[in-house]
């Protein structure tokens, strides 16, 4: 009888880690796709530092923006200027927690205004071309999770 090495036992603990967590994220993408976020509370901005680059270089800001997490299934969006599926008509405006309170209640990420963007106009982003018919790399975005 022969033992069965250390790395064998390792790739296989990694890989049904690595389908757990896939089966994991396929029940979250689907429960808050269903969801209809009818619970929304805001979370309150992180002040930050804000700076400007001399010059015309520009201004910059570790300030994080406020965020909406629905509290039925922890789906949520950032958004200084407005949010994609957590918005009107279920609440105009959500009550708001303190920051460190509202993540607590956030199942997956927050999804990023652009990444909202993307969700709201798919059209805008897929099958864009160059001048010679090739995948324009510039317009080739990264699967997103939703």
């Amino acid at each position: 009888m022969t033992d069965v090495p250390p790395k064998f036992r390792i790739l296989q603990a990694k890989a049904r880690a690595d389908n757990a967590q896939a089966h994991y994220e396929k029940v979250r993408q689907e429960e808050q796709d269903k969801c209809k976020h009818s619970d929304i509370v805001g979370g309150k901005s992180k002040p930050g530092d804000t700076w400007t680059i001399g010059c015309g270089g520009g201004t910059y800001s570790t300030t994080e923006p406020p965020f909406r997490v629905c509290r039925l299934c922890g789906y949520a969006e950032e958004g200084w200027s407005g949010y994609y599926k957590l918005k009107e008509p279920f609440q105009l405006e959500a009550p708001e927690l303190e920051r460190a309170e509202a993540m607590k209640l956030v199942i997956g990420r927050i999804v990023s205004r652009s990444h909202q963007y993307k969700l709201q106009y798919p059209e805008r982003f897929t099958n864009r071309k160059d001048e010679e018919g090739n995948p324009n790399p510039l317009w080739q975005w990264e699967e997103i999770e939703r």
